[in-house]
């Protein structure tokens, strides 16, 4: 994972909700944008929605933790 999409990911790897304006804020990061859609093509399950524009929201899904039976 390259230096940047460690960044987005850090930050979406809480599960929250982040817009756009908070990724570069946060990361420093213009293309975050593209970021994210490396982050999708490795894998990673990005939900994105539309906000007021300018805003755009993103988060990460992580997959549910598997419960033990005992």
């Amino acid at each position: 994972m390259t230096p940047q999409c460690q960044k987005i990911y850090d930050i979406l790897s809480d599960e929250q909700w982040h817009s756009n304006i908070e990724l570069h804020e946060s990361t420093g990061i213009y293309r975050y944008g593209a970021r994210i859609f490396e982050l999708k093509g490795n894998g990673y399950d990005i939900e994105a929605r539309n906000g007021k524009k300018p805003y755009y929201f993103y988060r990460l899904k992580l997959e549910p933790k598997q419960l033990t039976l005992v």
